[in-house]
């Protein structure tokens, strides 16, 4: 049988709802404890809590670091329904049982995590609550309390979260319509929960606002009219608070249908909001953590990718390191697959930008049509569709660095537009006519020559120049074959930290991919190495393992007479190893005498 339970709140701000099924219930570290608790400031046998006649009696058991009831150390005390018990860095909160109580055993011990911060919010609740002439409005608060604490300590995304303390508050209070808003900067964010599903819930722009930045709980009295019951009812709007900095608000009402809130349902209001508060903040910071870990790892990586000795990449490298540091325009132009984000990433990686935010958009991968709207945003009602308003990229990247890629296949439209955002360091949204200040620096990059598309009419001379300050240009990986074992390498060394088994690659192997073409670059490059790596079952990477190179290799190629096509690969192998003919007849598979046969066959000097 339940006679009582403890709320217990520990130090690392967990909650867990233990039952007192024993007339003589003991706390403390030690193992022969009715309750044990790890907390290095309390003592094998701390408390005790025990029946006396009608009521329960707690008394300190000579701990060392003593025992607070409600604040104030006791040896030997009355128990009453919410006091409060402290021992070392544990809060108890004592809840006594009576016959009335219909449920006893539902209160089973359970653990949760409660939001930092939250745990001050949660125990100053429960002293207020204490205060209440009525114990059973106590007991359903307090359950309440924990199954909130039970939702913020599931790992759900937040909209999930929020989506669940509001039928939780539904269920538990007079309320039977609730809303939660969130904020971004004083302004309603997109994150909008309403309950019960599908219905309209009006929040007065003014009272928002009052709220908002008065950061207080409000009870307001609701008209008729926009009652269901056809009556006047009550409203609570409490802002949802984390550090002093109001994240959103939390709005209940009763629509007419039940009784009218009280002051007393106001203050659980605000203390509910609260709770929540930390954890809105929480996961928002968690994910701008995220967001600037996933920005750091790529920048990292991109200048761990960007491998080289040949000239022309050590020219790279030296351009990157010149122009980073200024605000300069950067045209960077290549065949697909050379690594033109990386080096954009790189410039971002090493400017004076380098805490703002890198914005990435693939110009040839977005619809013309929308292209405008993901650049320059648009305000709410710009047209059909536009329910809110969404800023572009251009404000999103304002302190940073905006990446247009494949800028060569911009419509001349949005080429004017650009144009002026260059010279003027302002956009427009769509729909809006404030022009707004955007510090960003301009990175572009083409796969295309633009200098031939000025000429054609499809890209704007002016634009051009203004894009082209410096130039930066990625070779071509057949360009830079002295490259590819250090590519290797460093992608096999990747794949072998990700996965359970190491390989090498043969001379042989290397040999195949120094002398094939790669008119997919470094990308083809990287997919043909884990390709290769995913199907191998040896320990070694063969030179069998890139067969499919040369099956791609063959089918590019024209029809041709067999000697042709003998002739054309003694030329490439010839090539590869710079004309070293024992390296040629090895890679070949011929004896160097025959090779020197086929030379002579084949007038190769």
């Amino acid at each position: 049988m339940i006679l009582a339970e403890l709320m217990v709140q520990t130090k690392d701000g967990k909650s867990r709802r233990v039952p007192i099924d024993r007339e003589f219930f003991t706390v403390g570290r030690g193992k022969h404890s009715s309750f044990r608790l790890d907390d290095k400031w309390i003592s094998d046998e701390h408390c005790s809590i025990r029946l006396d006649g009608a009521g329960f009696v707690l008394d300190d058991r000579n701990s060392k670091n003593g025992t607070l009831l409600n604040g104030a150390p006791v040896k030997t005390s009355e128990l009453k329904w919410g006091d409060v018990v402290q021992i070392g860095q544990t809060s108890l909160v004592f809840i006594e049982h009576s016959e009335a109580d219909d449920e006893p055993g539902v209160l089973i011990e359970e653990e949760h995590a409660l939001p930092e911060g939250a745990k001050t919010e949660t125990i100053e609740m429960i002293r207020k609550l204490r205060m209440t002439d009525d114990p059973h409005r106590l007991r359903d608060e307090l359950g309440l309390l924990h199954n909130i604490v039970a939702a913020l300590g599931e790992r759900n995304e937040l909209p999930i979260v929020l989506e669940t303390l509001l039928n939780l508050i539904l269920e538990a209070t007079k309320a039977t319509r609730g809303k939660i808003i969130l904020m971004e900067e004083e302004r309603p964010d997109e994150l909008i929960v309403e309950r019960p599903t599908g219905a309209t819930i009006h929040v007065d722009g003014r009272v928002l606002d009052d709220v908002v930045r008065g950061g207080e709980a409000v009870l307001l009295k609701r008209s008729p009219e926009s009652s269901s019951a056809g009556r006047e009812y009550t409203a609570i709007c409490s802002p949802i608070a984390a550090r002093s900095k109001v994240v959103g608000v939390i709005y209940l009402d009763t629509d007419g249908s039940t009784e009218d809130f009280s002051l007393k349902d106001l203050e659980l209001g605000r203390t509910i909001s609260s709770i929540i508060g930390m954890n809105v903040q929480n996961a928002r910071e968690y994910r701008a953590i995220k967001r600037e870990y996933e920005e750091l790892r790529k920048s990292i990586s991109g200048r761990f990718y960007m491998v080289g000795e040949s000239p022309a990449m050590q020219e790279v490298f030296r351009m990157i390191e010149k122009i980073a540091p200024t605000d300069a325009g950067v045209l960077i132009t290549g065949e697909s697959g050379t690594g033109k984000e990386l080096v954009a990433r790189a410039l971002h990686s090493q400017s004076r930008r380098k805490e703002g935010p890198l914005v990435a958009i693939n110009c040839a991968a977005i619809p013309q049509s929308l292209l405008e709207s993901e650049l320059f945003g648009y305000e709410k009602g710009a047209f059909t569709g536009a329910y809110k308003t969404k800023i572009g990229k251009f404000e999103d990247g304002a302190g940073g660095t905006v990446f247009l890629d494949e800028i060569g296949d911009m419509d001349l439209d949005s080429q004017a537009k650009l144009l002026r955002v260059l010279e003027q360091k302002t956009v427009s949204r769509i729909g809006g006519t404030k022009q707004i200040s955007v510090d960003i620096r301009i990175v572009a990059s083409t796969n295309k020559d633009l200098a031939e598309s000025v000429k054609n009419g499809t890209f704007r001379e002016d634009l051009f120049f203004r894009l082209n300050v410096v130039h930066i240009f990625m070779p071509p990986l057949r360009d830079r074959r002295k490259d590819i074992p250090l590519l290797v390498g460093r992608f096999l060394n990747d794949l072998a930290a990700n996965s359970r088994k190491k390989l090498k690659i043969t001379a042989d192997a290397m040999e195949v991919l120094s002398s094939y073409p790669w008119p997919g670059n470094v990308r083809e490059l990287k997919n043909s190495i884990e390709r290769a790596f995913v199907l191998s079952s040896g320990t070694e990477i063969l030179p069998s393992d890139f067969a499919f190179l040369q099956a791609t290799r063959a089918a590019d190629r024209k029809p041709t007479s067999l000697a042709q096509a003998e002739r054309h690969h003694i030329l490439s192998v010839l090539s590869a190893t710079n004309g070293n003919k024992d390296q040629t007849a090895k890679i070949l598979g011929i004896a160097r005498s025959t090779l020197y046969d086929k030379l002579k066959q084949y007038n190769i000097e």
